[in-house]
């Protein structure tokens, strides 16, 4: 008997992704379910469908009976609870489907059977259902599809799901017995009542799962205190908990694996704990994070908690045993930009009596709403704090009071009836607050912290509105007053506070570049919150990825000669890079302020890194209490020969430092934009000579420049492209363009440049300081270059013209000098106007194009060592009748 056999193409052994089905067959791809043209066959199946059903259980495999006796009972065991997995596998095939079931019958092309899949999630990953093909040698035999179950009140149940395995038995001819197999990854749901495969099932027969002898779970909620939210604030509530009442627990390990963007360490910046034990002898009893043993790595905390030792420390009786605990994690979020916050807990050692048992993970999210009352704070230039407050009113509102209590004395709100404060709702223009705020109230003050209560009127308008207010510092207030400055805001039984963390307001900006000298400008802003600082200032520079900045040859420029010029590349100032500059001086191998004994900073260079790392000692003040400088970095010089030979030419070029003090590490970066010329490094333009519409001496001049970053190498390299290889340039005139009035274009090159090298004019020219051009350009003499034509008989020499372009000694000697950007000036001569034989034509305008070609540039050009541009100009005729010979004639 021929037999048609899917189930030899793999096994189903539980290396199934967690996302979609996967069949045991050589499986293609998946698609979304379509329905098929076919019967069912659910009311032929009265006996059995499946010929076998296996559920596996991480590193357990059972069997489950595809069919079940009336009054029938299958119990799984309790592993099944601590299993991050089950994969449900299904055997059938069509000869025993059609000879178990009476009467028989045979199964057709198109046929399908339905079943639902109780007691399991499935992650359908964001589809509506998943539908993968059962294929065997080759040949698609089936389909198996899952897709959600809908319960009676239209609500869709995750633990139910409905599939449809479909039969394509036309596809394989000839076959008597097709046989399939299937599998599909899901978790068990421990709070499941039903569990059901697909099993034919007799009355009163069921499936059951065996009692957990342990239990986890795990819950998550913004933190409440008395009955106000604190949306600043998480709290995590892991319960663990002996299910059998005859057992208990000598050893107990939980593993906490925390999410991002809020706090849970029990060390240094620790989170508030809360732990409560129960044992068996009838302790109930909170303890401290002391009394148990807790290892943190990375993300996971491991909670040990041990009976024994419980009991040495009196919290236990003697011989008593743990049947519960409760972990409550409080801890503050570190992101206000976060939305959703993870949380997991998992039991990964136990010891009941002789028996080790570990549970699945279980899981809990935190999620921010965009209703939610919500509160950022922004440290303003000059140190004021600029506070945003998200507030929702709604139908159920009654409380139209908002406080907002400070935690530092240091600071004071705005004064009533300032700029400061403005309210924002949607559609009723920038600042409505006088509109809709009934009374402010500032109180508190003269030592302790001020409170500020808006009353808002209370017909204000449903909906998420913005109140924007300003604190700020008193005299004595100090940067570190800064530091965890937290403030409480509450509205309608919701509370926010915003904490401003080791702020450290510190910038990096271009301050311009000479682009003759290809070197740049750089300022850093340190501090300027004026935060007190206690040890050094670190900066290093570069710091991380920076291309096109050559800081190694920027720190031998400045230390040449004992730092006798480092004034010129490397400056303070007082405050910010726009104030005062402080003076300092280099003797005896030290920095000193200019008039002080003070060491003022040290410089060191790595050769390896080829980072510079300052360090400011101290700044010049006698009383030192101002900690807040700039720094300015002048003359750093490109790295031309990277920028020269970069294949996609940059638009920007970045650069990045690191400041660090006070334990904390700020990276900062700016960025100079290249200038337009520069990054086209080849341009060509046209300008028609005057009295165009004249025939003698009717012409264009064509100018091109070239080497606009100013780098072709350096050294007796440099030298050997221009003097000896030379460049060759290669000129293209046409096709023309010509419209008439009718708006009909002919094409037509009208150019001619055979007298191109007659008219040639070379020049080289400085590269403009802020890069938009280039300056005066100098006419080279006859003795500084070379010019040999090559000619191509097979071309038309009128309309293109090849040369090569050397310059001499004396001519490379003007390049070094500094004008790096080579002009070519050279007419195309028109001789006429007119495409057509027709003695006198109208026409509206005209369009010359010109291209040129680089070639031999090597690295400095594209991957073939070219560049090319093309330029086009235009003639548009004022009303003139012209002849064939382009001679104007009256009319």
């Amino acid at each position: 008997m021929k037999q048609a056999d899917a189930e030899d193409a793999g096994d189903a052994d539980g290396d199934v992704p967690s996302k979609g089905a996967n069949i045991r067959n050589e499986v293609k791809n998946a698609q979304i379910f379509a329905a098929r043209a076919g019967q069912s066959l659910n009311d032929k199946i009265d006996t059995q469908f499946f010929s076998k059903i296996t559920l596996g259980m991480d590193n357990q495999t059972i069997d489950i009976p595809a069919k079940l006796g009336d009054g029938q009972t299958v119990t799984i065991p309790e592993q099944i609870h601590g299993s991050s997995k089950n994969v449900i596998t299904w055997h059938w095939d069509t000869t025993s489907i059609e000879a178990m079931n009476s009467p028989e019958f045979e199964i057709e092309d198109g046929n399908y059977y339905d079943f639902v899949l109780s007691g399991f999630k499935f992650d359908y990953d964001g589809k509506d259902k998943v539908t993968q093909e059962i294929v065997a040698d080759g040949v698609k035999i089936g389909e198996f599809t899952v897709s959600p179950y809908t319960n009676g009140t239209g609500e869709v149940a995750d633990n139910k799901h409905n599939i449809r395995i479909t039969f394509l038995t036309s596809q394989v001819p000839g076959h008597s017995t097709i046989s399939y197999g299937a599998s599909l990854a899901t978790t068990f749901d421990k709070e499941s009542s039903e569990i059901s495969f697909g099993e034919i099932a007799g009355e009163d027969a069921k499936i059951e799962v065996e009692k957990a002898t342990i239990s986890l779970k795990k819950d998550g909620h913004f933190y409440k205190d008395n009955g106000v939210v604190d949306y600043n604030k998480l709290h995590w509530t892991s319960t663990f908990k002996v299910e059998n009442k005859d057992s208990a627990a000598d050893k107990v390990v939980l593993t906490d694996t925390f999410g991002n963007g809020y706090q849970y360490g029990t060390g240094q910046n620790q989170a508030n704990y809360i732990i409560r034990v129960t044992g068996n002898k009838g302790t109930d009893k909170l303890i401290e994070l002391s009394d148990i043993s807790h290892s943190p790595s990375g993300k996971k905390i491991d909670f040990t908690f041990n009976a024994a030792k419980l009991v040495e420390k009196n919290i236990f009786n003697e011989d008593e045993k743990i049947t519960s605990i409760v972990l409550e994690t409080i801890g503050e979020v570190t992101s206000a930009t976060q939305t959703k916050f993870l949380n997991t807990i998992q039991v990964t050692d136990s010891q009941i009596g002789d028996r080790q048992i570990t549970s699945a993970p279980a899981d809990a999210s935190i999620e921010r709403t965009k209703t939610q009352l919500d509160k950022k704070a922004t440290v303003q230039s000059g140190g004021n704090v600029r506070y945003e407050v998200r507030f929702t009113v709604d139908e159920d509102t009654n409380n139209f009071t908002m406080t907002d209590r400070l935690s530092s004395e240091k600071f004071d709100f705005a004064t009533v009836g300032s700029d400061s404060y403005e309210l924002k709702i949607k559609g009723e223009g920038e600042n409505v607050y006088q509109d809709w705020v009934k009374e402010t109230d500032i109180s508190g003050g003269n030592g302790s912290p001020s409170t500020l209560k808006i009353t808002f009127k209370d017909d204000i308008p449903v909906g998420t509105h913005y109140l924007y207010y300003d604190i700020i510092p008193k005299d004595e207030a100090t940067s570190s007053d800064y530091k965890n400055l937290t403030n409480f805001v509450q509205w309608n039984g919701q509370e926010k506070y915003s904490t401003i963390q080791n702020p450290r307001i510190d910038t990096k900006q271009s301050r311009g570049a000479d682009w003759s000298k290809m070197t740049t400008d750089w300022g850093i802003n340190v501090n300027q919150i004026n935060r007190k600082v206690t040890g050094d200032f670190v900066i290093t520079e570069p710091h991380g990825d920076v291309k096109y900045l050559d800081f190694e040859k920027f720190y031998n420029e400045l230390s040449d000669n004992s730092y006798q010029n480092v004034n010129k590349y490397l400056k303070f100032f007082e405050n910010n890079v726009s104030g005062k500059e402080y003076q300092y001086e280099y003797k005896n191998g030290k920095f000193y302020w200019e008039g002080t004994i003070d060491e003022a900073f040290e410089l060191d260079f790595n050769d390896h890194t080829k980072v510079i790392k300052l360090t400011v000692k101290k700044l010049p003040s006698e009383n030192q209490t101002n900690y807040k400088f700039g720094i300015g970095y002048y003359n750093v010089p490109l790295d031309k020969e990277a920028i020269a030979i970069a294949k996609d030419k940059p638009n920007w070029f970045p650069n990045r430092a690191q400041v660090s003090y006070n334990g904390g590490n700020n990276e900062i970066d700016s960025w100079i934009q290249v200038p337009d010329f520069m990054s086209q490094h080849l341009t060509k333009s046209g300008r028609l000579s005057e009295n165009f519409h004249e025939k003698n001496g009717r012409h264009i001049d064509w100018k091109v420049s070239f080497n606009h970053m100013g780098y072709l190498g350096e050294g007796e390299a440099l030298a050997k492209l221009l003097t000896e290889d030379g460049i060759d340039i290669t000129d293209i005139v046409g096709t023309d363009q010509m419209t008439g009035n009718d708006d009909v274009s002919n094409d037509k090159t009208l150019q001619d440049i055979s007298n191109l090298l007659g008219s040639l004019k070379i020049s080289l020219a400085k590269l403009a300081n802020d890069g938009s051009g280039y300056g005066e350009a100098e006419l080279l003499e006859k003795n500084d270059y070379k010019i040999v034509e090559d000619k191509d008989e097979s071309e038309n020499e009128n309309h293109k013209v090849t040369f090569n372009l050397k310059l001499t000694e004396s001519g490379l000697a003007k390049y070094r000098a500094g004008k790096t950007v080579f002009v070519l000036n050279f007419q195309a001569q028109v001789p006429s106007l007119d495409f057509s034989d027709d003695k006198h034509e109208h026409f509206k305008k005209w369009l010359f194009r010109n291209k040129i070609t680089l070639s031999g540039l090597g690295q400095y050009g594209d991957e073939n060592g070219k560049r090319t541009t093309e330029a086009t100009v235009s003639y548009t005729d004022n009303g003139h009748l012209l002849d064939k010979s382009g001679q104007s004639m009256d009319i």
